[in-house]
């Protein structure tokens, strides 16, 4: 070897280092386009080692991209007593993201956000309200953080100031749906705000078209309003959306139940309990029990 040689660097060693964050930053959306999430995971994660120290924000930006890859599995948003252990470990796992990437940058507005986020999910109510406070301390333009902190503020049972929350959210972003969304579930949440109710489910749903949930949230919301037909619509596009939910069933037979259609109230009751069985819903699986024994007794008194 010469001694010209000897001194040559390789030339990955030589690049700067905003050449070996582009590239990685690429590797890891090819990885993620093409669902393999897991790998995408540690693309990120071996950035943010790599560059700590050189470029702290970047690498909080990297465990931030770790944590929403995480959340990204539909099991995490699971309410807690459904949740896999899996899912829980993930949720573990995007919450220490969150931790080291606020440790690195600790005035990286979205760390804090999706911070809050993951405590939100994780049942941590209060704290989630914390994060989020400091997230829109630092970035009063962030849409999401006051929307994620809406939804904590009315899971704590502060629904005036959820609803404030929200309205906030819509003046930066008229474009997000979760903000019509959680907006309309703080108002059903409270008796002196029912106003607008269905009209935010309404654009919610325009906004994201899939929502099975979002379906059937409007659909209480009519039942409420005695719109029974366009309540049992809404039920039945659930069903279409997602086939596996319980709920929609349920609340189907409820109505069929009231308009003395016991036979087709019971076809959905046994449906539902069906679905919350395969599901893992005890509380579910106990309420429809509940209804099936009172539909039995009601007709054994006929």
């Amino acid at each position: 070897m010469t001694h010209t040689e000897q001194n040559t660097p390789k030339v990955e060693e030589a690049l700067p280092v905003v050449f070996l964050v582009d590239r990685v930053i690429a590797d890891a959306d090819r990885l993620q386009e093409e669902g393999k999430i897991g790998e995408a995971i540690e693309k990120w994660r071996s950035l943010a080692n790599t560059i700590s120290g050189i470029d702290d924000k970047m690498a909080a930006r990297a465990l931030v991209s770790v944590c929403k890859l995480l959340l990204e599995n539909e099991e995490v948003w699971a309410d807690a007593p459904l949740r896999s252990e899996s899912a829980t470990a993930a949720l573990k796992q995007a919450l220490s993201a969150c931790d080291n990437a606020i440790c690195r940058h600790r005035t990286y507005a979205e760390a804090w956000t999706q911070r809050g986020l993951v405590k939100r999910l994780l049942g941590q109510y209060a704290e989630a309200v914390a994060d989020c406070d400091e997230a829109i301390r630092l970035n009063p333009e962030d849409a999401y953080a006051y929307t994620c902190r809406g939804l904590a503020k009315t899971l704590l049972g502060q629904n005036e100031a959820a609803i404030e929350d929200q309205d906030a959210a819509l003046r930066l972003d008229a474009t997000l749906a979760e903000a019509y969304y959680n907006r309309a579930l703080a108002k059903f949440m409270t008796p002196n705000k029912r106003d607008g109710i269905v009209e935010d489910y309404d654009e919610a749903i325009r906004l994201a078209p899939e929502s099975a949930i979002a379906y059937i949230s409007r659909g209480l919301a009519k039942e409420r309003l005695l719109q029974y037909d366009a309540a049992v619509a809404d039920y039945e596009e659930a069903m279409r959306l997602d086939s596996t939910l319980a709920p929609p069933y349920t609340y189907r037979g409820e109505i069929r139940w009231s308009q003395g259609r016991d036979a087709e109230a019971r076809e959905d009751y046994e449906t539902a309990l069906r679905l919350a069985r395969a599901a893992g819903d005890e509380q579910h699986k106990s309420y429809v029990e509940s209804e099936i024994r009172m539909l039995d007794k009601e007709a054994a008194e006929d």
